[in-house]
């Protein structure tokens, strides 16, 4: 049995997360978005599908070398649509949408320091774990737009004798 798509692009987030967060704390890096682990679980699982729904289009028809550039957008998009869920969740959550400062943290400082996060503290983690990510939905993408779709019309299929 194979995942749909978009189930596939969250579980895959929330694998991201879990290696993400294994990986700060091994190297003693703070992955930590929001208050809330089971939110930046969310956050990066609800990242993953959005990025991947919006991607998707050329995922499909994207060949080996359209693949790269596909892959890039899909790193460059995944690190700010990630931090403004989790931001966009907390603020929504907690209910302090009216507070000045948090409202900047959520949407500035919480995507600079995620990006930072990737790219100066755990490349070595985010860089191959995205590029798998992309590759992974490609193929299924890819897999799920040769499927042939029939439609079904009424009095097609089953022979009837009357």
């Amino acid at each position: 049995m194979r995942l749909p798509f978009g189930v596939l692009a969250f579980v895959l987030g929330v694998v991201g997360f879990a290696a993400i967060e294994i990986g700060g704390t091994t190297t003693g890096a703070i992955t930590g978005m929001t208050r809330s682990v089971l939110l930046d679980a969310v956050a990066y699982g609800v990242g993953t599908l959005l990025v991947a729904g919006l991607l998707a289009p050329l995922l499909r028809r994207a060949g080996v070398l359209a693949f790269v550039g596909v892959a890039l957008l899909f790193l460059v998009l995944y690190v700010p649509v990630v931090a403004l869920v989790a931001g966009i969740a907390e603020l929504t959550l907690t209910g302090t949408w009216g507070v000045e400062g948090l409202v900047r943290s959520a949407f500035i400082t919480t995507p600079i320091n995620l990006l930072l996060t990737f790219v100066l503290e755990l490349p070595f983690i985010a860089v191959p774990l995205g590029v798998a990510v992309v590759v992974v939905l490609w193929r299924v993408a890819r897999a799920s737009a040769r499927v042939p779709r029939t439609v079904r019309r009424r009095g097609q299929g089953a022979s009837s004798t009357t």
